[in-house]
């Protein structure tokens, strides 16, 4: 796992006694559902697996050829940076409290073109909605309504569900708390740079 090491503005003035404000999103139902092509999955412990061939989970904000483009799916006001890794740029974006790495790199399904593609991210603030409008602060119950896990999500002490890409090396971690709200999401991807 990784920290963004931002603090909030509060923090940054020395006021840290107070508790964080969690938003809850009230969503009930999604206007749409995604049929996850699940190959397999299991629980272990407190955290449901789901291996998907699903070809969205490379792309969460939707596929973009350039970073402006990506950036338009992100309507805040957010921090960027770009290094160059191994004659790559890679652009860090940072909001708040959250931190998304992507790169403008091969697409990963063959195609001969540039496509901006996940290293990692974690996302802690509801502002931010990937391209399936999933997002901190939704209920466990519309999660599972979404990618129709209704059969596999009814556990009360799932607190982690994990997609595992069977095609190539991607990583979501969604994380609820106690009360079954989506409280962070992290993705992972097997970019290793020097």
């Amino acid at each position: 796992m990784f920290s963004c090491g931002l603090q909030s503005k509060k923090e940054e003035q020395g006021n840290s006694s107070t508790p964080p404000i969690q938003v809850v999103v009230k969503k009930t139902k999604p206007k749409q559902n995604i049929n996850l092509q699940i190959e397999e999955s299991a629980t272990i412990g407190d955290t449901l697996q789901i291996v998907s061939t699903q070809k969205m989970l490379y792309f969460p904000f939707g596929i973009h050829s350039g970073i402006k483009d990506y950036l338009k799916e992100l309507p805040l006001k957010i921090s960027l940076k770009e290094k160059v890794r191994e004659n790559m740029p890679v652009y860090f974006i940072e909001y708040n409290k959250s931190i998304i790495e992507v790169l403008l790199g091969e697409d990963p399904f063959g195609k001969n073109e540039l496509l901006v593609n996940i290293v990692k991210a974690e996302i802690m603030d509801n502002q931010i909605n990937l391209f399936n409008n999933i997002q901190v602060g939704v209920s466990k119950q519309f999660f599972s309504d979404f990618f129709n896990l209704n059969k596999t999500l009814r556990s009360n002490q799932i607190r982690v569900v994990e997609f595992v890409s069977a095609l190539s090396g991607i990583w979501y971690y969604y994380t609820f708390d106690e009360n079954d709200i989506l409280k962070k999401i992290e993705i992972k991807s097997d970019y290793v740079f020097e």
